[in-house]
């Protein structure tokens, strides 16, 4: 009896490794060596901003000195990046840039909440919550263990919601675990929020909302491998699955409708999504396509190819569109260049911002992106 449930339990994880082996290998054919850079400034994920410029002119670069974890997120003083050991808090008009040194790498890029502060999870499972120009306000590890820490975590009801293997761990600003849960499955992709509740996708294509105080809820699975992190849309939340297409959730059936579906190329998560409900999202074969709430196409606009010298990058992943309150739209492409789309009309950078872009966002300073070797390059 003995023998039969040891022989059953190594049937059993031999067949967790062969499927955690697909799951990579399929993530890896559709993304190819690189993960979306998932992480957004906003709980929802929706990449929106008050307002772009309307012709990227570039005005600065600055050096991190370190390898960037992510992309960049805007603070109510400027940008906030981790890199390296550390966590920077770059100021895009002097180019000054304070370190907070960590006591290990961060595992995700940075998350700002209302009031300015900025909550950075290291991965070695510290969280460390600065206001906006450094002040350390709470440094502690949590009770996780940090490989654990696979999926971005997301700020709701005024914590930080953090993934830790299957278990969802609501926290404090001084660090205290005030609500936890675990799920059926592991989360792979950024979580995402709607203020109320926080939303969780597997690599099985599973769903999960959980509101800090009841047990989780289980929505109707994708249909396949989410390849993006959730957008909170006004129509519902949206992701992209297998690459191919974007699904949202239908509030009435429930269950998840075909939004987009990617007739030439790729789908490069994460999406951009408007007030109104409208979304925005770019194909490997240089397309950016937009379709209205009930699922209308409502936008379909070739991007220029890459310069020569940028030419060997084409198909990376770039970090998504974002885009302004008027509508207006900024992109990079995964070859670094930056465009600004507003109506009809697409002004590009003068030259690439560099050769592999991880992060796009937006401040009242202008345009910024983040760039893997280290540098911030900002627009005006």
């Amino acid at each position: 009896m003995k023998r039969a449930s040891w022989l059953l339990l190594a049937l059993v994880s031999l067949a967790a490794e062969a499927r955690a082996d697909r799951t990579g290998a399929r993530r890896a054919a559709y993304l190819g060596s690189k993960l979306p850079a998932a992480e957004r400034g906003d709980a929802a994920r929706t990449a929106r901003f008050q307002a772009l410029p309307a012709r990227p002119i570039e005005a600065r670069r600055v050096s991190l000195g370190a390898t960037p974890v992510g992309g960049a997120v805007a603070t109510g003083a400027g940008l906030a990046v981790g890199a390296g050991r550390a966590l920077c808090l770059l100021e895009p008009r002097s180019g000054d840039v304070t370190r907070v040194e960590l006591g290990g790498p961060p595992a995700h890029a940075p998350a700002v909440d209302a009031a300015g502060r900025v909550w950075l999870l290291t991965a070695r499972a510290e969280l460390l919550v600065t206001e906006s120009n450094g002040t350390i306000l709470t440094r502690r590890p949590l009770p996780v263990r940090g490989a654990k820490l696979r999926a971005a975590p997301v700020l709701s009801r005024g914590a930080l919601v953090v993934a830790a293997g299957n278990e969802l761990l609501e926290v404090d600003v001084d660090g205290a675990v005030r609500a936890e849960v675990t799920l059926p499955d592991t989360p792979s992709i950024a979580l995402a929020s709607d203020g109320a509740r926080v939303f969780a996708a597997t690599d099985l294509g599973r769903v999960f909302t959980w509101d800090g105080a009841r047990a989780p809820v289980e929505l109707p699975r994708v249909g396949g491998l989410p390849t993006s992190s959730m957008t909170i849309t006004s129509a519902g939340p949206a992701l992209v699955v297998d690459a191919a297409r974007v699904v949202r959730l239908d509030r009435h059936a429930p269950t998840w409708v075909t939004w987009v579906r990617a007739d030439s190329g790729m789908l490069e998560g994460p999406l951009a999504t408007t007030a109104l409900g409208e979304v925005f999202v770019e194909t490997t074969s240089g397309l950016l396509l937009g379709a209205s709430p009930d699922g209308k196409e409502t936008r379909r606009v070739s991007l220029p190819s890459p310069r020569a010298a940028h030419a060997e990058a084409i198909g990376g992943v770039g970090p998504g569109p974002i885009l302004d309150e008027s509508g207006r739209l900024a992109f990079v492409r995964g070859s670094g260049e930056l465009g600004v789309l507003e109506g009809d009309t697409l002004t590009m950078a003068d030259r690439p911002a560099c050769a592999e872009p991880v992060g796009l966002t937006a401040s009242s300073a202008g345009l910024f992106v983040t760039c893997a070797d280290g540098v911030v390059v900002a627009y005006r």
